[in-house]
This record gives C-alpha cells, structure tokens and sequence, in this order.
C-alpha cells in the first residue's frame, strides 16, 4: 500500500516472496507545468512486512513500478494532484467543508484518494474532476461503461463536459443511483451520439436538493473508474490494467508562480479571492470574461491557500499548494 501526504509517501510492502530489494522506477513531476524526472529508488527489505518513508516533495503526478526481481509482474503505483474543485449555487448552496484523504486500493498498489464534501443545499452544490491538465480533453470513446464507488446524502446528478468539433463547451447529463456504495453509468446510454466521449473536459456531481429550504449535505466519492467492460446489474466491472481508466481524488493542485484554474463557459465574469489557511484575504484576483482564471501567485509564501470565484451565479473554490 502507499500513502502521499504533505511530500512525503509512505509504503507498506509485504514481502511475500522472500526478496532482499525492491526497485522502484518510473517518473515526477512537482508541478503542472514542470517537465517529468525520473524517479529511481532501491529500498533493501527483510521479512514480513516493510514500511519506509520517501521525502519526495511537491508532487502533481508520481508513477511507479516496484520490481523485486522475482515475482513474475510488478506492481505498479500512481499519485496525481490538482484535479478536484467544487462549487456551489450561491442562491441555494454552500460548501463548508472539502477535503480528499487516501481511500481503498483498487488493485494491487494503486492509491485512490476519496473526495468528501459537506455543507447545506437547497438547489445544489458539486463536485467536479477535469480528466486532463489544463482542462484538455480526453478520448474516452473506448470505454463502454463508468462506475463510481461512494455514497451521497441527496439526489445525484452527473454532468458530462465534453469539447465539441467547434470548439464549444457541451454538456451531457445522467443521475446515479448509489446502491450498496456503487453507482453506475452505461455510457451508450448518455445520449443517442456517441461521438461526445471522444472529447470529454470534465465530470461534475451535483448534489440537488429539494428546491424548497436548506438541508444538511453531504456527498463523498471514493473511486471513479472508466472501464471497456460492459456494466452489469450489479454495478460490478471486470476490472485489469490495460481495460481500465481510474480516476482517484487528488488534491491541492501544487504550482510555482502561476496556474490556471478552469471555470467553463459561463459567459459571465468571474472574480475573487485568495485566502490563507485561517482565513486571511491575501491575494485579489481581478475579473475576467475567459473560460479559465490565470493567478499571478508568484507574491505569495510557500503554502496551501483557497482560492474562491464567482460569476455572480456560482461559486467556484479550489484548494492550491504554492511551491517555491
């Protein structure tokens, strides 16, 4: 098992084959924008299990194999942060709380992280994962079904966004069904035209609530996971290394001087804030009409700052990591 926190992973390896050393090979970047490094580790192991603590940093995407020289297929291990944001209608919703924390494993050594959000609704409040950095598109056309392992205190309603030929912004729109802590999603289903998931931005839940007054809201996704498997009536699918796309809850999008937090396409302007971590206004980020904000950070201290926008409309905070 594995576990990224605060710059530091820490892995738990149970040496079953008797091994002396485990390899680890692969890459890192520390930023959105930084270029890939390789990232090599040799760690020597007793018997039973072994637990060890690599200071790594900063971290936007870490990918890993661990060899042991001995078993017949290594293990393999991905940390990814900066993809998660939320966002609230400001007429009926407010997001109190927002946090990811390391969640189950789906196969052998992959971290998955579990996205927990909390607050009040009354129209909605939700969660939303860009696919790609920078907002880019992803071609999904491949896959034939999406489960999501989690659970939700109101009705779910999943939002497609997806780049068309034209270059606009569209949006396709089921509701999930969470049963026994499993919702699923046929994605020929979506929509009679399936040519949309060759150019999927982004996914977002949204929370609905009754339209009347504001209930206690809670929502928290544990896994997201595309596979070419066809979903069954249980929600379960056969789930391997090369027929699967998973999507864990990473956070809290580390950059250097500057990053761009995507917004959509509103049609509004969106302004706002920088906030420290007790809540201190330290930063103006002045309107714009674009479909992403660009924030100059390069005047604030190393640290993990929130960032909220607003079109008058939404609102739209995300969690930040500024890095030296």
């Amino acid at each position: 098992t594995a576990e990224y926190r605060d710059g530091r992973l820490d892995l738990e390896i149970d040496n079953m084959s008797g091994a002396t050393t485990v390899a680890l090979a692969g890459s890192h970047r520390a930023t959105k924008t930084a270029p890939a490094s390789a990232f090599r580790e040799a760690i020597s192991l007793s018997e039973g299990v072994n637990r060890f603590s690599l200071d790594i940093g900063p971290t936007y995407d870490l990918g890993f194999t661990l060899d042991d020289g001995s078993s017949p297929s290594m293990d393999e291990v991905y940390v990814s942060d900066g993809a998660w944001g939320v966002v609230a209608d400001a007429a009926g919703g407010s997001v109190e709380s927002f946090f990811t924390e390391v969640g189950s494993a789906v196969g052998p050594g992959t971290v998955t992280r579990a996205a927990r959000l909390s607050g009040t609704v009354r129209t909605w409040v939700a969660a939303f994962r860009f696919l790609r950095s920078g907002g880019r598109p992803a071609d999904l056309s491949a896959y034939r079904s999406l489960v999501v392992a989690g659970h939700a205190s109101h009705p779910v309603r999943l939002a497609f966004t997806w780049r068309d030929t034209d270059g606009m912004l569209r949006s396709h729109e089921t509701r999930l069904a969470f049963d026994d802590g499993s919702a699923m999603v046929d994605l020929a289903g979506v929509s009679n035209d399936t040519r949309w998931l060759s150019g999927v931005t982004q996914l977002t839940f949204f929370l609905d609530g009754n339209g009347l007054v504001d209930e206690r809201a809670d929502m928290e996704l544990a896994s997201v996971q595309f596979s070419v498997e066809a979903a069954t009536s249980t929600g379960a699918v056969r789930d391997g290394p090369t027929s699967s796309l998973s999507l864990g809850s990473p956070y809290p999008n580390p950059f250097t001087d500057r990053v761009h937090l995507p917004v959509g396409s509103s049609g509004g302007e969106f302004s706002g804030a920088v906030f420290d971590l007790i809540g201190r206004r330290v930063l103006e980020i002045p309107p714009t009409r674009s479909d992403h904000v660009m924030l100059e950070g390069s005047a604030l201290a190393p640290g993990t700052y929130l960032v909220r926008l607003s079109d008058g409309f939404r609102t739209i905070t995300h969690s930040i990591l500024r890095t030296r």
